[in-house]
């Protein structure tokens, strides 16, 4: 068996994964708060983020991480393709800039849960974390593709 196509296609399956849930908060969730408005999308964001997101989010991101690390270090001892390599080197760039992002989304996150339910209040948070969390997921989908591209350029044999 080869063990680096494993850790390939794992590090793909899970960034994938990650990609889509948040692309799934970037652009649908997001949107909707100009919809429902502030106070009811920061009820929903809190009762998202410190519930089931934050024992999702975190871990899936965090392992994605690690994946990609392991990905790009084995693509240099265990495969000799240049393309994969290439390929998994901006998957992990794509990494550190999507954390890069969340590093300031997250406070907007946490200061979420302590501002007082006015629009006044909450729009500046919310925006900042729009602003940033929009970054995280351009980062975290560039990172995946760049994983599917390593992927589909995986010499047969």
């Amino acid at each position: 068996m080869d063990w680096f196509l494993a850790l390939l296609a794992l590090a793909t399956l899970v960034r994938g994964i990650g990609a889509g849930i948040i692309y799934d908060v970037a652009v649908v969730s997001l949107s909707v708060r100009h919809d429902i408005g502030a106070v009811p999308y920061a009820r929903y964001a809190r009762a998202l983020f410190a519930g089931r997101g934050t024992t999702t989010f975190a871990p899936l991101a965090i392992g994605g991480a690690l994946l990609s690390i392991a990905v790009a270090a084995g693509a240099f001892v265990w495969t000799d393709s240049s393309g994969v390599r290439w390929w998994t080197c901006i998957a992990l760039a794509a990494t550190v800039l999507a954390f890069a992002g969340t590093t300031q989304a997250l406070p907007a996150v946490m200061k979420l849960r302590h501002t007082a339910d006015e629009e006044t209040a909450l729009a500046p948070v919310l925006d900042r974390f729009a602003r940033w969390h929009t970054i995280s997921t351009v980062w975290q989908v560039a990172a995946f593709i760049a994983l599917v591209v390593a992927l589909a350029s995986y010499p047969t044999r």
